[in-house]
This record gives C-alpha cells, structure tokens and sequence, in this order.
C-alpha cells in the first residue's frame, strides 16, 4: 500500500506453513521383545526371537536364552518361568524354575540356592487346581486386551492359544507371589520351600504326588564361587604376582649385569688399542713374553698345590686304613 504522509511503500508479508508428512511408526513395532532377567525388566530393541530357543516363551512375555542353567524343554516340556526371588528377612535369595509338564498336567516348581549350591525339594502342582484358586474375571478380561492387541497388530488369533498363555501368566504369579521358604539350614544351605504366605490358609490342595512316569527336569546348574574359593583364588594370585615379580627383578638384574660386562669390555678393548696404538712392535713382543712367562710360572705353582693336596689326602687315607 501507498502511504499518504509519505512516499514510502509498505508490502504486506505472507507467511507459508509448510506441512511435511511424517510417519510415525508406533512403539510397539519397534520393540521386539521384552527381556526379564532376575526378575527386573528391560527392552531390547535389537535382538529378535529364535524358534529354536532353549527358553520357550510364556506368560506373555519372551525371555532371552538362559543365561543360569542348561535344559532341554520340547513341546510336552514347557519352562514358562525363569527368575530368582529374594526373602530378605530369610536372608535367602533363590533361582525359581516353573515347568509346565502336559502330558502328565503337572506343574513342576525348581528352586535353587546358588550360594549355597543346594536345590530344594521339588513341588509338584495340578494346573486344574491352580486355576481354581485364580480370578476367573480377570483371566477373561487379559484374555480381551490380548486380543484387541492381536487385533490392532493384524495377526491371528487362536483364542486356546491366548486362554493357555493367560493362564500359564496367572499360575506363574499365584506361585511366584506365594513361594516362602519352609526350613532353612544356613550351615548347610539346605532349604525346603513352600507356596503360602504368612497368614495364609494352607494350599495343601493344590500340591499333588509326582506321578511315576514323569521325569523331572534336568537343570545343569553352574558351579558359583564362595568367599573361600575367591580367597583361595586371590591367594594363588598374590603367588604368582610376587613370582612374577621376583623374575621381573632377575631379568632386569641380568640386563644390567650384561649391559655392565659388556661396557667393561668395551673399555679394556678401547685400553688395549690405545696401548697398542702408543707402543712399538718390540715393545709389544716383550710385554707378551712377560705375560707368557707369568702364566706358565702361576700354572706350574697350581700343579705343586694340587700335588700337595693329593699328597696330604692319600696320606690321610693310608691313616685310617692302617688305623
């Protein structure tokens, strides 16, 4: 616009806004598995999980290979929990193996003290009368989330598939929030354990007998280190650090012996040109007769020594044969 108090021309500005499409990929894709290690959770947004892990994936949750022991699970053989619990007014913190055996439906309980290197009696469960002690409402309504997730994440949905894995999650904590220790020997580390709370009802209606046919689960555990093994290593350490030391010690001693004999030679070399450089040829030819005289005159008073020596000792030999 023109002014009309001066000449001055005044532009009006327009500013453009410019929208650049963004897509935004959502958190759940990119997250592909939520790893429990002892107990505390943590993302991991670069592994993927194997078909083939030695850890079945359960409750809900995949779980990294296993890290503590060494077992073989198969279809009929289900690990769905692996963690550890810490009883602190027991003072005792365990490893917690909960195997699901279908053929036989029995829920087996491992629990293992790796300070101790103890494993204590093992437990045995029926999965129907575990699931009777969980919230029927609740299951239903895991069930529906899980569902709306597969839903939103277009992937299939076998609803026995999704029932099993909510009730596997609920079995898992029902057992995991009611383990107790039961006895405890902490100069033998021996413990027993049990599932009930204090003040609790007792749940000896859940637990069954091991049936005869069933072949518990073979865990390799690996051999833990006590304060004495740990001493007993720092001790050999000390040793071989101060032998290490002492041979550090005699090398460089050696070095230094070497490098001195070497500057000594050196030195009467360098004496020896310069006596030879100053000193004519017959001269030179009477120093080395000299020496060559005083060799054969020191070699010839060692031979009388040693004669004397011999003398002395057949002399002496003679007198303790004669006497």
């Amino acid at each position: 616009k023109k002014s009309s108090k001066s000449s001055v021309r005044h532009f009006p500005i327009r500013a453009s806004l410019f929208i650049i499409p963004m897509t935004i990929t959502p958190a759940a894709n990119n997250i592909d598995k939520i790893v429990q290690i002892n107990g505390s959770f943590s993302l991991n947004t670069t592994s993927t999980p194997k078909e083939n892990s030695s850890v079945a994936p359960s409750k809900g949750l995949l779980y990294t290979e296993n890290k503590k022991a060494s077992y073989l699970s198969s279809a009929d053989v289900k690990v769905i929990y692996e963690g550890s619990k810490s009883l602190w007014r027991q003072r005792l913190s365990f490893d917690v193996f909960i195997v699901n055996h279908k053929v036989f439906k029995v829920i087996e309980v491992i629990c293992f003290n790796p300070a101790a290197d103890t494993e204590a009696p093992r437990m045995y469960f029926s999965p129907l009368k575990l699931k009777s002690k969980l919230d029927t409402s609740d299951i239903e309504e895991k069930v529906k989330s899980r569902k709306e997730f597969l839903i939103r994440q277009k992937k299939p949905i076998v609803h026995d598939e999704l029932m099993e894995e909510v009730v596997e999650d609920q079995i898992v904590h029902y057992i995991t929030s009611k383990l107790n220790v039961k006895e405890a020997d902490y100069n033998s580390g021996k413990f027993s354990v049990v599932v009930q709370q204090t003040g609790d009802v007792a749940n000896e209606d859940i637990v069954c007998e091991k049936p005869a046919d069933l072949r518990p689960l073979e865990i390799s555990y690996p051999k833990t280190s006590s304060i004495a093994d740990f001493q007993s290593k720092l001790t050999q350490f000390r040793k071989e650090s101060n032998a290490a030391k002492k041979q550090n010690e005699i090398a460089l001693s050696a070095l230094y012996a070497e490098n001195n004999v070497s500057n000594i030679l050196a030195f009467k070399l360098h004496q020896e040109l310069e006596f030879r450089r100053k000193c004519s040829k017959a001269k030179l030819r009477w120093i080395h007769a000299i020496n060559k005289v005083m060799v054969q005159n020191y070699v010839a008073k060692v031979r009388l020594r040693l004669a004397e020596i011999e003398e002395a000792q057949e002399k002496k030999q003679r007198q303790d044969n004669t006497n």
